[in-house]
Order: C-alpha cells, then sequence, then structure tokens
C-alpha cells in the first residue's frame, strides 16, 4: 500500500537531489508530481496510473493531510477515470481507487 504522506516526503528530497527520476522506484509514480493541494494530487496520481496502464492502487493518506468530508469531491474529480472507495483506519485513510481508465 502506497503512503501518501512518504511520497510527497521522497518526492520533495529526491527534488533536491537528483536531476531527473525523482519517482523512479514506483512505476506509474514515475509521472507523478505531487500538487499542494491533496485532492489535486491524488486526482493526477490516477491519471499517471492511467498513462501507465495500471488499473488500481491504494493509498493511505493521514486526515489531517486530507479531511474525509472532501471525500465527495475526490469522487467527482475522478469521475470518468476511476472509481474510488473509503474506510477509516484510526487516523487514516485507505482510498482504493479502482477501474481506472475503465
Amino acid at each position: 500500500m502506497l503512503i501518501y504522506e512518504d511520497l510527497v516526503s521522497h518526492f520533495e528530497g529526491a527534488l533536491l537531489t537528483q536531476l531527473r527520476g525523482h519517482n523512479n522506484d514506483g512505476g506509474f509514480l514515475e509521472m507523478w508530481v505531487p500538487d499542494p493541494d491533496p485532492l489535486k494530487s491524488l486526482i493526477n496520481m490516477a491519471e499517471s496510473a492511467e498513462a501507465f496502464g495500471q488499473n488500481a492502487f491504494d493509498i493511505q493518506i493521514q486526515q489531517s493531510t486530507l479531511d474525509p468530508a472532501r471525500f465527495p469531491e475526490l469522487k467527482e474529480g475522478l469521475a470518468g477515470l476511476a472509481s474510488v472507495s473509503m474506510r477509516l483506519e484510526g487516523a487514516a485513510i485507505v482510498l482504493s481507487i479502482s477501474e481506472i481508465g475503465g
């Protein structure tokens, strides 16, 4: 399972130390660039997965990063691109993004 905050931290750290290939170890994440708005960032991630031919992924994100009340916004932003479901696990949200591109 991907952990959103770790991905952003890794990207930002690699940005300072690498000229290219900031997300080489993440497959479809190679094409992903995080956005300051985590909602837009997650939509960008699903678009990267679609471009890479990946049809699903799970990601954990802290509620302090993305308020669960924004889930309908995320669902709307992914409409036509992917399906998304959410479950709460303590202080985290686990998002299952599936049927990407379908």
